[in-house]
């Protein structure tokens, strides 16, 4: 009992000791969340369906679009634990192959919830499609954002995306 007695005074004389006396208090809530405010132009991102509307106001030649859903989403991704909170794909009218709305024909984004999973999204199509000239593409990691275009554009054609994302 005395032991926790004396833990007791020692935690309250260490924390007053830590402050000084004059010093206004601290809302701790709104200080942690400020900290942890990310404040990058792609933490402001939007949707995917908003990042392709803007890509083609700024010029790339994307043809028809498809945003998709959770029951749609090709990777069963969309929503679910580390996965995106929204992806969209188009075809790019430089690509002669516009099969399905996959990155072959065009391009696909990706936003996710943190940056972390986006790396880690970038980091597993990387050790997929890295080296491999069937699987070949460009892709980028902004933010919380993932953009993956097709083989089939030059890399001059390629980045005409990574400029444009860069300037959301």
């Amino acid at each position: 009992m005395k032991i926790a007695a004396a833990l007791v005074i020692a935690l309250v004389l260490t924390a007053g000791a830590c402050g000084k006396g004059d010093d206004k208090p601290v809302d701790t809530a709104v200080a942690s969340s400020a900290a942890t405010t990310v404040t990058s132009p792609a933490a402001k991102a939007r949707t995917a369906g908003e990042i392709v509307a803007n890509l083609k106001t700024n010029g790339l030649p994307i043809a028809e679009t498809t945003v998709y859903t959770a029951a749609d989403d090709p990777n069963d991704q969309l929503g679910r634990p580390g996965g995106y909170t929204s992806k969209a794909s188009w075809h790019d009218t430089r690509v002669e192959t516009q099969t399905d709305f996959d990155v072959t024909g065009g391009g696909s984004v990706e936003v996710f919830g943190t940056e972390t999973d986006a790396q880690k999204r970038y980091d597993y199509v990387d050790s997929i499609t890295h080296g491999n000239a069937m699987l070949n593409e460009y892709h980028w990691r902004h933010g919380v954002i993932f953009l993956r275009v097709s083989k089939e554009l030059t890399p001059d054609q390629a980045d005409g995306y990574k400029r444009a994302l860069d300037r959301l």
